[in-house]
């Protein structure tokens, strides 16, 4: 049987970036604090900018100095097709990749 790995403060995720759709509480929260932590440039996909934003805050004052990588606000609606298109031609324009997606 093999052990899985350990996520520690020594962990590093080489520079990635991620989307966190659904991150502004509970696990998709916690991922992308971690995430955070571990070096990834995440962006915190949400459709309320003001909740977003009190979120970064938190992760910003939780991993303060610390962090290796960076959180930042991307707006999101997917109440509509045409929503989730728009949002995601946005990203698209914003990043020349997409390491990981995380919801």
């Amino acid at each position: 049987m093999t052990s899985k790995p350990k996520l520690t403060e020594k962990t590093r995720i080489v520079p990635r970036i991620v989307p966190c759709v659904f991150s502004s509480s509970g696990i998709g929260f916690q991922t992308a604090e971690t995430l955070v932590q571990l070096g990834a440039t995440v962006y915190l996909a949400a459709r309320n900018e003001e909740k977003a934003s009190t979120c970064i805050k938190k992760i910003e004052e939780k991993v303060g100095e610390t962090a290796k990588g960076r959180v930042i606000y991307h707006h999101i609606d997917l109440a509509s097709p045409k929503g989730a298109k728009e949002s995601a031609t946005k990203f698209i324009g914003q990043v020349d990749r997409l390491d990981i997606l995380s919801r």
